[in-house]
């Protein structure tokens, strides 16, 4: 299991039906468990019948069974999380980084 407290991460949820809109949070991972990770950062989101995604106002601390989550990718440290750059490709949220800096993308059973 990758040690993930502490990273900066993008939590992309798993979708259950055809059609589901896309749900991501980026923040900060606070713990990360054999069944729960915990973090502190904001949602992103596609409204229904949007084409720019929206985010929470307010940071919050969530908990989320791995069982939902679809994957996780590792942030690079240096991201401005008040300052994101993103939009939608392919009906998911993509998340711009900095040129040059890669991002890890690990599926739910490696974290």
């Amino acid at each position: 299991m990758m040690m993930l407290t502490g990273k900066k991460v993008q939590i992309r949820w798993k979708r259950y039906f055809a059609g589901q809109r896309d749900r991501v949070f980026i923040g900060e991972m606070i713990k990360a468990s054999e069944g729960w990770l915990l973090a502190e950062g904001r949602h992103y989101y596609l409204p229904k019948g949007a084409t720019t995604p929206m985010h929470d106002a307010e940071t919050l601390t969530i908990a989320v069974p791995r069982e939902a989550v679809a994957l996780v990718r590792v942030l690079p440290d240096n991201l401005n999380l008040d300052n994101l750059k993103y939009g939608v490709e392919n009906d998911l949220i993509v998340i711009q980084l900095p040129e040059g800096e890669p991002g890890v993308v690990m599926s739910s059973d490696l974290v």
